[in-house]
């Protein structure tokens, strides 16, 4: 074994951890090289509409609110955080550099069981090893949330009109942008 790469779910007690399709519409299973990376997205609801996660300038991972309580939201409750033995994971398949996959199933090596997801990155960040940006501040985020509205135009695009749903929960203000965004697109065509 050369390296470790985890993986963050919502499920305990995994043995194993089997590939299956995501937005990829490819069945991988997904991990990261770094623990606190995959710790960010386990039970992440709302994805990329409730909160912004990367690294910063200086490499620190780290999560910013996109509204008011999102963090609660998006980790109520627990899941696990799963060591895997990285020989068999690429790198480079989809466009998130952090991530790995692996088209093959993985056995765990090590489970660690959290039962708060919020209070555990709430704990990674006391310790130094994440940063949490907390609505209304915009870390590393644009001020009038265009990167949101970029993303989607982009996913209602691709999947179709349930972004639009989904996107209406978290920030209805946003809504006719995206809209406008792709009438302006369509008749550009």
């Amino acid at each position: 074994m050369n390296h470790s790469v985890y993986h963050g779910s919502k499920s305990n007690g995994l043995k194993m951890i089997n590939p299956s399709p995501s937005t990829h519409q490819v069945p991988w299973v997904y991990a990261t090289n770094d623990p606190v990376m995959s710790a960010v997205f386990i039970g992440q609801i709302g994805g990329d509409f409730t909160l912004k996660i990367g690294r910063d300038e200086n490499g620190m991972p780290y999560i910013s609110e996109r509204f008011k309580d999102a963090l609660g939201e998006a980790y109520s409750g627990g899941g696990s955080l799963y060591e895997l033995d990285g020989d068999d994971f690429l790198e480079g398949k989809t466009s998130w550099l952090e991530e790995v996959v692996s088209e093959k199933p993985v056995k765990v090596l090590k489970e660690t069981a959290i039962k708060d997801m919020r209070g555990y990155l709430l704990g990674l960040a006391e310790s130094g090893e994440l940063k949490i940006s907390i609505y209304p501040e915009k870390y590393m985020c644009p001020p009038d949330d265009a990167d949101i509205v970029e993303k989607a135009v982009l996913w209602t695009q691709q999947f179709g009109p349930s972004t639009l749903e989904n996107l209406n929960k978290y920030h209805p203000g946003l809504v006719a942008k995206v809209k406008s965004k792709l009438e302006k697109e369509i008749k550009n065509v």
